[in-house]
């Protein structure tokens, strides 16, 4: 029987009618992506926990390109990042492509369109020089695919496929043969990531990266970097790095100014100076080297890029702060000298930046401070892993956002109702304060002022109007009075308030590379005290993204702080572990994944009205308390006393919707 092939005939019958018409869940093309869905887990990926089945047949409205997507967890939570296997429908449905694709939105945010396309075509070629061989011969790789759309997202799908094999609906192969193809795109996806190969930006931006640059010709610049506390390149002719949007728009000006007449081009010069402006980030090591052979000391970025036209012929800075001086001899160590080129991000090759990281940070003569900096780390993971012992919230994620947090100084973690924003955000503050009595947790909201958060006048318990200090004052005072403790400021309902009105002139001290008392200002109602925020003073704000009444984030906000997305866990493998280990019926687990799985679908599809930001949370279906077994009572019970409300309200005048998802969800 060929089921599969059915289903997909079905949806080539059926999708062109269903376009023309209002977009809903109970449609039969949309009925037919979730049949794919259960084909695929059952055949394909039953016994891969990691690897997840998603759809899409549009957001509100029908998608010109319906698709279908294989996710390892590991590498892609969704199709904006990352690798995975994907099935991309014509929008005539006259067939569908078949392959490995790359996430377009994430890029394309990053670097801009033209930008996004080049980092794609990019990793393809990394792609394909690894793992082509694996390949079977009837996949090709081209980007040169014809979705027959006509506008929309799906105009820029082409770059972001690596490989497909092209199906055309008059000739759809059975079952067997199908599920030979999958099989072969899952083994080398398997093959993708155990060679380390990413496309993921958002994991990317999270990790600390080791670079080695040059000091010039015979180290020329070196003492120069050392006294003015900076690293800087050449190519002064461009101008400000900042405006160009490729690589190679920066190799064809280099073309330009430099080199008139020369054929060749300008890669390497190119990469440099792009990734010398666009990827190095505040926290990054920085190895400068003399020539091949020598390294000779190690820096951390504190600055992003920066054009000053005052360094004459090498414009382009970082600030950096200096961490270890001294020799090393890249040949006696490490058996050969490395490249020439400028600039190099030594990242990919892990085992010669750990031969870096134990001459630098692990002799005797490296400094108490970066000794004392590498036995946080480990005593930050030891009391991460202690605070996780009892979830399923992934320490390596948890560890990248805590460093993110000590780099940054602010950070907002928002998401939908229930995905374990204040619980991650509480272990957070625990881990890095380390004491209770160190954390300070406020709920704002939409009359929350500046007099009751910083100072102001007014009435004490007698009734009389006096000078008052408010809680982010007093906090960070206490904070400057014990400066080797680190106090943490936990604002939940984040964007509830006017952050601007509440932080007044002090908004911009909050930022990491304002603190201290050099960028100290003058309060409004204390203009004799000069006021600054301590360098151990962190912010962690929270943020429910499903919340009507919230208004939108200001840029102000934004650009002070780094953002994180949480996300319902329900398809995470570490997830049904965790109900099974909490004794929660097997059966009872395997319908909360199946249930909340398809109600998320149609809340995210549904972006009118709701989306991404309104889906139900995991923590719903957490167990806090200790019983033999929780079985279908205690899961309907949450259904019935806490999920519908939120339905009901969400769709509050749509009664056959809500009908519908409390049927999906008692099913």
């Amino acid at each position: 029987m060929n089921e599969f092939r059915n289903i997909l005939q079905n949806i080539f019958d059926n999708y062109l009618l269903d376009y023309q018409g209002p977009f809903g869940s109970d449609k039969t093309s949309y009925k037919a992506f979730y049949k794919v869905q259960d084909w695929i887990k059952e055949n394909a990926t039953s016994n891969r926990e990691e690897l997840n089945i998603k759809f899409s047949v549009g957001k509100g409205n029908w998608t010109q390109v319906p698709w279908f997507a294989i996710l390892n967890s590991k590498e892609a939570k969704d199709t904006r990042n990352g690798f995975y296997i994907v099935a991309l429908f014509q929008h005539s449905m006259e067939g569908f492509y078949l392959g490995i694709g790359q996430g377009v939105t994430g890029p394309n945010e990053k670097y801009g369109n033209k930008g996004g396309a080049e980092y794609l075509k990019e990793k393809t070629e990394e792609v394909k020089r690894e793992i082509g061989g694996l390949l079977d011969s009837s996949f090709t790789f081209t980007e040169n695919i014809d979705l027959k759309a006509t506008g929309g997202v799906a105009m820029g799908y082409g770059p972001g496929l690596c490989f497909q094999k092209y199906y055309n609906k008059e000739n759809i192969p059975n079952d067997e043969n199908i599920l030979k193809d999958i099989n072969n795109l899952i083994d080398v996806y398997d093959k993708i990531l155990e060679n380390n190969i990413s496309s993921n930006l958002s994991k990317k931006s999270n990790e600390k990266n080791s670079w080695v640059l040059s000091a010039g010709r015979n180290a020329e610049f070196w003492e120069k970097f050392q006294n003015e506390q900076i690293i800087n390149i050449g190519w002064d002719k461009l101008g400000n790095l900042a405006k160009f949007k490729t690589k190679n728009d920066i190799a064809q000006k280099i073309k330009e100014l430099y080199r008139e007449g020369d054929e060749a081009e300008p890669r390497n010069q190119a990469l440099t100076c792009y990734e010398f402006a666009k990827d190095i980030t505040i926290g990054d090591f920085i190895y400068i080297k003399k020539g091949s052979s020598k390294l000779l000391g190690v820096c951390e970025v504190i600055s992003d890029y920066i054009y000053d036209e005052t360094q004459g012929l090498h414009p382009h800075i970082r600030k950096v702060k200096w961490l270890v001086i001294k020799d090393f001899d890249i040949q006696s160590e490490l058996g050969h000298t490395i490249a020439l080129k400028t600039l190099t991000n030594f990242t990919r090759y892990p085992d010669t930046v750990k031969k870096f990281e134990q001459f630098y940070f692990m002799q005797e003569s490296t400094s108490k401070e970066i000794v004392q900096e590498l036995g946080d780390l480990d005593e930050y993971k030891r009391t991460a892993e202690s605070l996780l012992i009892d979830t399923f919230f992934s320490s390596s994620e948890f560890i990248r956002i805590l460093n993110n947090l000590r780099d940054k100084k602010n950070i907002i973690i928002q998401g939908a109702p229930g995905v374990g924003k204040t619980f991650i955000g509480k272990k957070l503050a625990q881990c890095l304060a380390n004491s209770e009595m160190n954390i300070q947790s406020l709920v704002l909201h939409e009359n929350y002022s500046y007099e009751e958060f910083v100072m102001g006048i007014r009435p004490d318990k007698d009734g009389k109007f006096i000078l008052s200090n408010g809680v982010f004052y007093d906090f960070c005072h206490r904070a400057i009075k014990n400066p080797n403790e680190k106090f943490i400021l936990l604002l939940d309902e984040i964007n509830r308030a006017n952050i601007t009105k509440i932080f007044g002139e002090l908004l911009v001290l909050i930022e990491n590379n304002k603190r201290g008392p050099k960028n100290a200002v003058k309060l409004i109602y204390k203009p004799e005290e000069n006021f600054y925020v301590p360098e151990n003073f962190y912010i962690i704000g929270l943020m429910n993204t499903a919340d009507r009444s919230l208004k939108v984030v200001d840029y102000a906000l934004r650009r002070r702080f780094s953002f994180y997305t949480f996300e319902p866990d329900f398809e995470n493998p570490e997830f049904k572990n965790f109900l099974i280990k909490k004794k929660v019926n097997i059966n009872t687990v395997d319908k909360i994944i199946r249930n909340l799985s398809k109600v998320n679908q149609k809340i995210s599809d549904d972006s009118f009205e709701l989306g991404p930001g309104y889906c139900i949370g995991h923590s719903f279906f957490c167990p806090e308390d200790n019983k033999d077994s929780y079985e279908n009572d205690w899961y309907e019970n949450i259904i019935k006393n806490q999920i519908l409300p939120l339905i009901e309200e969400y769709y509050f005048d749509k009664l056959d919707t809500i009908d519908e998802i409390r049927e999906d969800l008692l099913s």
